[in-house]
């Protein structure tokens, strides 16, 4: 995983992570109120999700999700003000939810195969 980080002298701020074929999703996934940059990245079969949280900077790595069928739908889905791993598996149009108040999953069939999950509105 590859950081780069700059600070332009109008205060911009950029965060070169991930690969190039990864996803991005980002979302406030350690609560702070600030975006953490996040690359979801498939690995043999699975979706990892590489998270920059922005509260101490560490990184934290989750295994979630199939790389052949399912899409990155990250959202506070437990109202809890932290974003949730999420995907929307297209073979069945289901999703999948990492709840983070307790890791518990949660599934959902909600659409059809056919549909097309869209980003939420609310990633800060």
């Amino acid at each position: 995983m590859e950081l780069f980080s700059q600070v332009s002298p109008a205060g911009f701020y950029g965060v070169q992570f991930g690969l190039g074929t990864d996803f991005s999703a980002p979302g406030d996934y350690d609560g702070d109120g600030k975006t953490d940059v996040t690359a979801v990245r498939k690995n043999s079969g699975t979706l990892s999700w590489y998270i920059l949280k922005s509260s101490d900077g560490q990184l934290q790595t989750v295994n979630f999700g199939a790389t052949e069928t399912d899409l990155p739908t990250q959202n506070d889905y437990d109202g809890d003000g932290k974003t949730d791993v999420s995907v929307w598996r297209e073979t069945n149009g289901t999703f999948h939810v990492l709840k983070s108040t307790d890791n518990a999953l949660l599934t959902t069939q909600w659409g059809f195969t056919s549909d097309s999950p869209i980003a939420t509105y609310d990633t800060h």
